[in-house]
Formats: C-alpha cells, structure tokens, sequence
C-alpha cells in the first residue's frame, strides 16, 4: 500500500531543452471505484441492523463523528497519515474494533461517509459510526478518538445533554453523541446515516417516490466519495439475523415515518 498524500494529479516541471519551463498534469485513475450516493434499499438495510442490535441487547447509541476532509487539510496524523482516505477510514474501523473487543464491548456497527457541500461548517468528506458502547466507555473512548485522529479531545466543551453530546475536538473536527430518549434509537441513528440515499426516483420516464427509503426526513450527504461508502459489522448483518431467523420490521415497503436528527 501505497502511504503518501494522495491528489487528483501529479504536476511535473519540465526543464532543459525547453526555453520556459512548463507544467504537465499527468492525470491518474481513481484508486477505487467512486459513488456519489447510497443505492436503493440502503437505509432499509441499515435499520434492520439497527433494529437486530436492539434485539440482541446491544443497541446502536452511539454516534462517532469525524470530519476526514478537514483533518487531512490540515495534516492531521494519526490514521490520516495514510493519504487516501478510504485506507483511513478502514485503519480507524479496525482500531475501533479491537478497542471494543478489548474492552468486551461488542462489535454491532453500522457506518457510512458522506460528502459536505462549500459553504458548510466543514465541508468535503465526513464519516458518521453508529456503534454500541456503554456510557462507562465514553471518556475513554473520547480521549483514544484523539490519540487516533491526532485532534485532542476538549473536556471542558461545553455539552449540551439534551441532544446527548459526549465530546467534543479541540478544533471541532469530531465529536461523540449518543441517543436520546424520544430521538429513534438505534433506528433513529441508521435512519440518519441512510440519508444520502435518493428520496425519489426515476422509473419508465416517471419521477416518484422512492419506496425502499423509509425515513425521508433527513437529506444530504450525497457526493463523490472513493471506496465504500457504507457499512455494517458482521454481528448484525443479514447473514447474523437469517442465523437466527430474525425477520427485520423494515423488510417490508412501509409508510413514512419520523425519526429525530442526529448531528
């Protein structure tokens, strides 16, 4: 693997026989395959695991989010030492995990990552994890997100708890929440993350309604983004709800319904 900062193009200068030096723009392929949303079915599948979490008893209600772009903006070490984002972000997930296992805290995670549009607070590309862990973990896990991130957590930023924040950067590059009574639960959570998913589509000429999305409150996300652009850990996927015979309640076209935002 390849550890340098990658960019769309490499520039070099042209010297010698020629009298003014010149720039050329070598273009390269993409690394991996790019997106620029969530397919159809996406956010159904996600909210089955989340649900099979609940049912399991360890929930989805934590939400870890970092901010890549910014933080490989700013040479931010850690796990973005590695230059191409996609890497970053599979170097970060492993990390969490063996910190989970570590510590007996299950591995039961859905993820996705997204694409801020100019003009945002931090625009570019931003990565959003559900992931169960017990409130005794939180500082803990605030104060090794730093270490793996190199943006230091802020234990004197001021929380808010009604929303259910956790932590917070330094810089506000990342924080942690978590779910709040009355906001979806672990549901609520993968109903979020499944928002880059197209609330309406095209079939035969016709725009309509998209009918695998469930929830079409929350919107956004949507933008190229190299690698995969979503995610859920074996411990709640498909395969471990058929295991079982666990039938999910989202399987089945519903009507829309309301979940609470997650920031």
């Amino acid at each position: 693997m390849r550890h340098e900062r990658l960019t769309t193009n490499q520039r070099i200068e042209v010297q010698g026989l020629i009298a003014h030096p010149q720039t050329l723009v070598v273009h390269t392929s993409p690394r991996y395959p790019a997106s620029t949303s969530l397919k159809r079915g996406t956010q159904r599948e996600m909210m089955n695991a989340a649900n099979f979490s609940r049912h399991i008893r360890f929930p989805l209600n934590t939400l870890t989010t970092i901010n890549a772009a910014r933080l490989q903006h700013v040479s931010s070490g850690g796990v973005f030492e590695i230059g191409h984002l996609w890497d970053g972000f599979r170097d970060l997930l492993e990390l969490m995990r063996k910190w989970s296992k570590a510590r007996g805290v299950p591995w039961a995670v859905v993820w996705c990552r997204e694409v801020a549009k100019t003009g945002a607070h931090h625009p570019g590309e931003h990565w959003h994890i559900g992931h169960h862990l017990p409130a005794k973990h939180h500082l803990d896990f605030a104060s090794q997100v730093g270490r793996w991130t190199d943006e230091e957590f802020s234990p004197n930023h001021h929380l808010d708890l009604s929303r259910g924040q956790v932590a917070f950067s330094v810089h506000d590059a990342w924080n942690i929440t978590k779910a709040v009574r009355g906001g979806g639960g672990p549901e609520g959570i993968s109903a979020y993350l499944g928002k880059a998913e197209p609330n309406r589509i095209t079939l035969y000429g016709k725009t309509k309604r998209n009918p695998d999305k469930i929830s079409l409150k929350n919107i956004g996300g949507n933008g190229r983004v190299e690698g995969q652009r979503h995610g859920i850990s074996r411990e709640i996927h498909r395969s471990a709800q058929r295991a079982v015979g666990f039938i999910g309640p989202y399987s089945k076209p519903q009507g829309r319904l309301h979940f609470a935002s997650f920031e």
